[in-house]
């Protein structure tokens, strides 16, 4: 996929939104899209039971404030991390390796700004880098969910009070109150490989049946071998 031209607003009055092209693709007989025979024709799938819903989203028409202040995963801890987040700068890349190279090494130049007298380091220390999710990438996905004209308006997310989940809490990373544009952008990982519970959960919310049969199928036991390779060891393929 490639970045295309800002894509119109779905009114005169809102403006373009830079988004991802999907490039023509054809897919051979047996693909992610389409199984083999066996497991096409399977009748008997053995699927998991799909995730318990239990959180319920409502979009009001309020526009966030663009001052809202909110923090990175909603001031979550991040894994692996052992001091607070700082906002920094990266000013410039170089290539240390041959372009080639098994497993390229590239040299960061950082600007700390005003964190550079407050933030303690030491030789050997290692440096975890956050950034944004790509607008581009992320107008995608609302637009497909049909979201991308609501996305900066006024998002709230609760526990569903009917549901059946034992112990429901919102998790850490998303806050109670942003926009779907804030949520998909600092909040959510949204380059991840799916797992099969992800799949499984989508699988209830497609319409087209097709689409669905073939999520069913990559979640199932039959279709356990098509899921490595076509969804969790794709890119190690490649």
């Amino acid at each position: 996929m490639e970045e295309g031209d800002s894509k119109k607003g779905r009114t005169d009055q809102e403006p373009s939104e830079p988004i991802l092209s999907p490039h023509p693709y054809e897919y051979p007989e047996v693909s992610l899209i389409k199984g083999n025979a066996k497991v096409s024709n399977d009748p008997a799938l053995r699927v998991p039971v799909a995730p318990q819903e239990y959180l319920v989203c409502s979009v009001s028409h309020e526009k966030l404030d663009a001052d809202h202040g909110l923090s990175w995963q909603n001031g979550a801890k991040m894994v692996g991390v052992a001091s607070v987040p700082y906002d920094v700068t990266v000013v410039g890349t170089a290539l240390l390796t041959d372009a080639d190279a098994v497993k390229p090494k590239h040299e960061l130049v950082v600007d700390l700004g005003e964190h550079f007298s407050v933030l303690p380091y030491e030789p050997g220390d290692a440096f975890y880098f956050v950034v944004p999710n790509p607008a581009p990438e992320v107008n995608f996905i609302l637009d497909r969910m049909g979201m991308l004209a609501i996305a900066d308006q006024v998002c709230t997310v609760s526990v569903n009070p009917s549901t059946e989940k034992i112990n429901p809490t919102i998790p850490p990373h998303v806050p109670p109150k942003s926009s779907l544009r804030h949520l998909f952008t600092y909040c959510l990982d949204i380059r991840r490989t799916p797992g099969r519970p992800i799949l499984r959960a989508l699988a209830e919310g497609a319409k087209n049946e097709q689409e669905k049969r073939r999520l069913l199928e990559l979640t199932s036991a039959q279709g356990f071998t098509e899921f490595n390779d076509f969804v969790r060891q794709v890119r190690m393929k490649e």
